[in-house]
């Protein structure tokens, strides 16, 4: 950026602008108001599409969350799910949610497999806190 002097006030301005002041000031009807003004308009406009854009925007599932968990789950009831019962544990495992498959929902609450597990699934999870998922097991350990 280079200082220069317009009309006693002085301005800062890019380098391209100054090349352009410089090769009109002794011309007649040299450097213009409406020259700067587009030079300037052009600069700023041309930063305005670096702004990024906040939150999750699609680029990572997410799954939703209840501020409170389910009673049915707090009371120990099963999910029934490919004609077996799967009854909530009291362990929660860390996951990020792109980690997880939906299959279903019982009783209005989403329910989710490891996304690396296969048939037969050793667990189902309901998603319990950011990043936790509660475990269901086929058999209660008691």
């Amino acid at each position: 950026m280079k200082s220069i002097r317009n009309n006693g006030s002085p301005a800062l301005l890019p380098s391209v602008a100054y090349d352009i002041f410089e090769r009109n000031a002794g011309a007649p009807g040299s450097f213009s108001a409406p020259i700067l003004f587009i030079v300037c308009l052009f600069l700023i406009m041309s930063t305005a599409g670096c702004q990024s854009t906040g939150g999750n925007s699609g680029r990572i599932q997410n799954y939703t969350l209840d501020s409170i968990e389910a009673e049915w789950i707090r009371n120990g009831e099963p999910i029934e799910f490919e004609g077996e019962l799967w009854y909530p544990a009291d362990g929660v495992e860390g996951f990020l949610d792109f980690e997880m498959r939906l299959m279903g929902k019982h009783k209005g609450v989403e329910f989710f497999i490891d996304k690396v597990d296969v048939r037969p699934f050793s667990r189902l999870y309901t998603k319990f806190g950011k990043n936790k998922f509660r475990f269901f097991e086929k058999e209660i350990n008691e």
